[in-house]
């Protein structure tokens, strides 16, 4: 993650990285908000990143952010250590509920 970007280009970035380049740029915008949407990142979406324990994002914030990266990518299958440590305020059963669907749909 670039320093200098917001959470919301960090992950445009991330995706458009990933994705081919048949893959519609607004398709992609989409998909970076349902994402965002998931792991509750829409309200940080204008903060800059910033550098760890200086400025910019928690180190929660930057958690979620990380796992937030990986799923942009469309992966298929997400292997995750404590995803919810830490101050996230989601507990880990609704985390995994909301994944869950998205999973058995091929859509994340």
């Amino acid at each position: 993650m670039l320093l200098q970007l917001t959470v919301y280009e960090s992950l445009v970035f991330s995706a458009r990285l990933r994705f081919t380049k048949d893959v519609e740029v607004t398709t992609v915008y989409a998909f970076v908000q349902e994402v965002m949407e998931l792991v509750e990142l829409e309200p940080l979406a204008d903060s800059l990143v910033g550098a760890p324990g200086v400025t910019g994002l928690s180190v929660e914030q930057r958690k979620r952010l990380t796992i937030a990266v990986e799923l942009v990518a469309n992966p298929s299958i997400v292997f995750m250590d404590e995803p919810t440590s830490g101050q996230w305020r989601l507990p880990r059963f609704v985390f995994v509920h909301r994944l869950f669907p998205h999973a058995t749909t091929d859509k994340l």
